[in-house]
């Protein structure tokens, strides 16, 4: 099993959230996107439409459901609890947790559950984890896909 996604990012820290890892990406030559940016072509924020890619170039079965796992940060067991409770109603296995070494937050929420990987839902995942974090005060970190 590969884990495809966050793995090459640093620590989630409140001052940009990707612990001194590039936010921008060259596309070629002349282009440069923001990774937090969506692509105006799928919708995806580009930083989850280069988790997909890696898995699509992977070789693996899309129609089949994948593990596919949401990290996102908060500073106190409170509101991580409250975010725990939201993403369990909404079909989430969830995990807290302190976070890697270098994050500034206090507590790290994994969520998790098996779905085919499809672009709707990994837009519809992300908005859910935008609001959650914009509402309660965190940083969601993206998306990562076990195959």
């Amino acid at each position: 099993m590969a884990w495809f996604g966050r793995r090459n990012r640093g620590a989630a820290t409140k001052d940009g959230g990707t612990g001194g890892a590039e936010v921008e990406v060259e596309v070629d030559e002349d282009i440069v996107v923001d990774l937090t940016e969506r692509s105006p072509r799928s919708g995806l924020r580009w930083k989850d439409l280069l988790v997909v890619s890696e898995v699509i170039d992977s070789g693996a079965d899309m129609t089949e459901p994948k593990r596919l796992r949401y990290l996102v940060y908060f500073d106190t067991k409170k509101v991580a609890d409250k975010a725990a409770s939201r993403g369990r109603r909404t079909g989430y296995e969830v995990l807290l947790a302190k976070p890697e070494n270098g994050s500034s937050y206090r507590w790290m929420a994994r969520f998790e559950r098996d779905a085919v990987l499809d672009l709707r839902a990994v837009i519809k995942a992300d908005d859910f984890f935008t609001e959650l974090t914009d509402e309660l005060g965190g940083h969601y970190e993206g998306l990562e896909v076990e195959i």
